[in-house]
């Protein structure tokens, strides 16, 4: 589904060694990724619990997406709290051909 941000949900755990997404140990599968995206080379992290409470978001063109990955450091971990979630997506403005 391009165009969408992925999200983990709290108690779920994250992680991320070489182009490897795992959650809750299992690999991800991502048809959805921008075409030649090499978007973990060199973000390697986890494994990171997602607090309760809080989601752990990834853009579908991460080397262009500050999601969670990039604000690790911050007092969440990179987690947005749910609280902070504005509402539902209602339109799709990139791509064009979605």
């Amino acid at each position: 589904m391009p165009g969408q941000a992925r999200h983990r949900h709290g108690g779920q755990t994250v992680a991320c060694s070489g182009t490897t997404l795992t959650v809750d140990g299992r690999t991800v599968n991502e048809p959805y990724l921008h075409l030649g995206d090499d978007s973990y080379s060199g973000l390697n992290f986890g494994p990171v619990t997602v607090p309760a409470g809080h989601i752990w978001v990834e853009g579908d063109h991460r080397s262009d997406a500050a999601d969670s990955r990039y604000h690790r450091n911050s007092p969440t971990g990179g987690a947005v709290p749910v609280s902070d979630v504005v509402g539902p997506v209602r339109a799709v403005v990139w791509p064009l051909l979605f």
